[in-house]
């Protein structure tokens, strides 16, 4: 089964204000307090009746707190966009900071694993540096003015019938729609966070 991520832009002045609390909360009354709307004040319940762990309701109030707008989803594409990132001299270090957050564990503390489905995040520091690696990508190889093709009729047929059976996007095009996000994120001092579904 494939795992699907969904990154989203991150609320880290948010999460500085929550960490002493959660890093303290043991118990279902504590989660109570820090409830802000209706699915988080079912985390208590759920944690008194033992259907979730402490980690768990811990990253969800995180994630319902701190996780900002509509996620951008990756199917299966996310290694994609890491080899294609990692394969330009100018992105080395935005793909290793993208499979940090993919392998789980980037920035968070022992109170908060990657098992409550938050897989990590970058600091609003990290993703300004990450969202300028970005911005430093090369464009698609041209010629002329006309794009540069490789693999011949062989090739661009192979393209086609993949893309008419696989309906998720390109790594080119993910790496638009990242590109874009990280961009938001760092002009409003925000971070990035990667969660598993």
């Amino acid at each position: 089964m494939d795992v699907c991520w969904k990154l989203f832009r991150f609320d880290y002045a948010r999460y500085l204000e929550l960490r002493p609390g959660l890093r303290s909360a043991n118990a279902p009354e504590a989660f109570a307090a820090l409830a802000e709307n209706e699915a988080e004040d079912a985390i208590a319940p759920a944690l008194d009746a033992g259907e979730i762990t402490l980690e768990i309701a811990r990253g969800l109030i995180v994630q319902s707190q701190c996780c900002l707008g509509e996620p951008l989803p990756f199917t299966r594409g996310l290694p994609g966009v890491v080899g294609w990132l990692a394969s330009r001299p100018a992105t080395e270090d935005a793909a290793e900071l993208l499979g940090a957050l993919m392998t789980g564990g980037k920035n968070l503390e022992p109170w908060l694993t990657s098992a409550s489905g938050l897989a990590g995040f970058l600091t609003p520091d990290e993703t300004a540096r990450f969202s300028a690696m970005l911005q430093a990508a090369p464009a698609r190889r041209k010629r002329g003015g006309r794009r540069l093709r490789t693999g011949g009729l062989v090739g661009a047929c192979a393209g086609f019938v993949r893309r008419l059976f696989d309906l998720t996007p390109l790594p080119s095009e993910m790496l638009a729609l990242l590109a874009q996000m990280a961009q938001t994120a760092a002009v409003n001092g925000e971070g990035l966070a990667l969660a598993a579904a």
